[in-house]
């Protein structure tokens, strides 16, 4: 049980890095004491579910790269797909929203029937 709070911690450590956070900063943000994050770091103190989940959004992480069962590679590959498909659907939303302007203008000078 312990080796996996410690590659929680460890990709705590990979996520601060990422996003060229502190400990000090993260605690603060988070309302926690350095003390107590660096402990959960360590894999000295489990982590609250709620905390886990705090951490990745502070992080600017899906949840699930906290998470050590799951691969971080493929938590962050399938995170990104997820962004990429929904920009394409707010684009194709767009589009949409272009044509039927585009058919409702040509309706009403009758270039429709």
């Amino acid at each position: 049980m312990k080796q996996l709070y410690t590659e929680w911690g460890k990709r705590v450590r990979a996520g601060l890095a990422l996003s060229d956070t502190s400990v000090a900063d993260l605690a603060l943000r988070l309302g926690l004491s350095e003390k107590s994050l660096l402990r959960t770091i360590r894999g000295e103190r489990i982590p609250r579910p709620h905390e886990s989940a705090a951490i990745a959004k502070e992080l600017g992480l899906p949840e699930a790269f906290l998470d050590p069962h799951l691969s971080p590679a493929s938590v962050l590959l399938a995170s990104e797909c997820l962004n990429s498909l929904e920009a394409f659907r707010q684009a194709l939303d767009r589009e949409e929203a272009r044509l039927r302007e585009l058919l409702t203008a040509r309706a009403s000078t009758g270039a429709i029937t």
